[in-house]
């Protein structure tokens, strides 16, 4: 089938009525063929910027976005108009700033590099993206623009946090394991060493935990665990770093000891303990041997060392408590 232009005049004599028609035929298949593959390649460039999972978006030189595709209205609820105009600046954190120019100038710059970046939800959520692109320019001028892609990386980074925290974390008592506790305490001893402050470690081991769970039960046992870390939660600061390190064994490492004495964060979690029996109406007691060891950073020693140390003054203070 032909696609043809018609156009054409009457032909008629001198006063008379017209007798015929005079006209010319043009081919126009391949430009009406052309037309209609043009169209078919917008709808599906609109579609596929519709469904899209990334954002697809362009920004001047001066950081102001000029395009943004659709999608972004479902992923962080702004609609493209409410953005274009719009300072990128605008959608990311406030302390994140600093960070989006910096990445900016040195695209523009021709350094580029894939990067997360955090981006604001119109609902005031935090998006965590994974962003890449390239500089726009005319051939032999300076950069017009940058234009980029925004991949949500939300579930994943959540999903990967979420993975650490289990990697890092006692699962009946919400506190530290050994990983988490050694992990954090590295880098405290490291911080200690440059800001000169004094930490202490203690030691503490949970006594007659077998006589529980003989007589009792292990459901019984699991709850004197639980009770214990939430009093070491009570007794310490956030700040400081709490761990069931074994069975019924537990570590805090109290950071910056400025202006503290061990003996009064002793008293203190003894008093912890001795309320909670008082208050708690169990068939069982919960008692607890101390022992702690102090880091001088003016003289500073391993985690392991430090850790032995605060090991060997409990079982002491175990075996005095028994005798």
């Amino acid at each position: 089938m032909l696609y043809m232009r018609a156009s054409g005049r009457t032909l008629h004599k001198k006063g008379e009525q017209p007798t015929g028609f005079a006209g010319i035929l043009t081919d126009i298949t391949e430009q009406k063929k052309a037309k209609e593959r043009l169209s078919e390649s917008e709808e599906k460039y609109r579609t596929l910027m519709e469904n899209l999972n990334d954002v697809i978006f362009t920004l001047d030189a001066q950081g102001c976005f000029s395009y943004i595709s659709p999608v972004v209205e479902r992923i962080a609820g702004f609609k493209p108009e409410e953005m274009i105009g719009q300072s990128f600046s605008k959608f990311v954190p406030p302390e994140d700033v600093p960070a989006l120019y910096e990445q900016l100038k040195q695209a523009l710059d021709g350094n580029i590099k894939t990067s997360e970046l955090q981006v604001l939800t119109k609902d005031g959520r935090i998006l965590y993206t994974r962003a890449s692109g390239r500089t726009l320019h005319k051939k032999g001028e300076q950069p017009t623009g940058f234009a980029g892609i925004l991949t949500d990386i939300t579930e994943q980074r959540l999903l990967q946090e979420e993975l650490r925290a289990l990697a890092i974390t006692d699962q009946l008592t919400g506190v530290y394991n050994r990983r988490g506790f050694t992990t954090l305490a590295q880098q405290q001893l490291k911080s200690s060493n440059r800001t000169r402050m004094g930490m202490l470690l203690f030691f503490c081991d949970l006594d007659y935990m077998k006589i529980i769970n003989d007589a009792l039960g292990h459901e019984q046992g699991d709850r004197a665990i639980i009770d214990t870390a939430a009093i070491m939660k009570k007794t310490f600061r956030e700040s400081d770093i709490i761990a069931r390190i074994g069975g019924d064994e537990f570590a805090i490492l109290y950071v910056n000891t400025t202006g503290i004495h061990p003996e009064q964060l002793v008293t203190r979690l003894q008093k912890q303990f001795d309320l909670h029996n008082t208050e708690e109406n169990r068939p069982y007691q919960l008692h607890i041997s101390i022992g702690f060891a102090a880091f001088d950073p003016k003289n500073p020693c391993s985690l392991d060392i430090l850790m032995s140390r605060a090991d060997m003054a409990m079982y002491a203070q175990k075996k005095r408590t028994r005798i």
